[in-house]
C-alpha cells in the first residue's frame, strides 16, 4: 500500500497496517543527517523521506526568507554551518526571494 492509500484510508475510517507517518523534516535536519551545510537541500530532502519510509513528504522550507528566531538587545539568534560560518536557513533552500 502507498503512503497515499494509507492516508486516504484512514480519512475513510478503513483498516490500514500501520499508522500513517507525514513528519515535518526542517532543511537542517537534512543537512545534519548528510553532514554537509551544502547539500541540495530540495533533492535530499525526498531522499531522507526514502531512507525512513514516510509516507508523504512534507514541506522543509519556506519559498521566501523566515527569520529564525526572536532577537532583542544584546541576543541575536543566528545559525552557524558546520564550516563555522554564519548562515541563515535561507540560503540552500532553493530558488526563492531573498529578504
Amino acid at each position: 500500500m502507498s503512503g497515499r492509500e494509507r492516508l486516504l484510508r484512514v480519512f475513510r475510517h478503513q483498516p490500514i497496517g500501520r499508522v500513517p507517518v507525514v513528519p515535518f523534516i526542517h532543511a537542517n535536519f537534512v543537512r545534519e543527517f548528510y553532514g554537509d551545510s551544502d547539500v541540495d537541500v530540495i533533492t535530499r530532502t525526498v531522499n531522507v523521506h526514502e531512507h525512513f519510509g514516510f509516507d508523504i513528504i512534507h514541506r522543509n522550507c519556506s519559498p521566501v526568507y523566515d527569520s529564525v528566531g526572536p532577537s532583542a538587545d544584546g541576543w541575536q539568534v543566528e545559525t552557524v554551518g558546520g564550516d563555522g560560518r554564519p548562515r541563515r536557513d535561507h540560503e540552500n533552500c532553493g530558488p526563492h526571494t531573498k529578504g
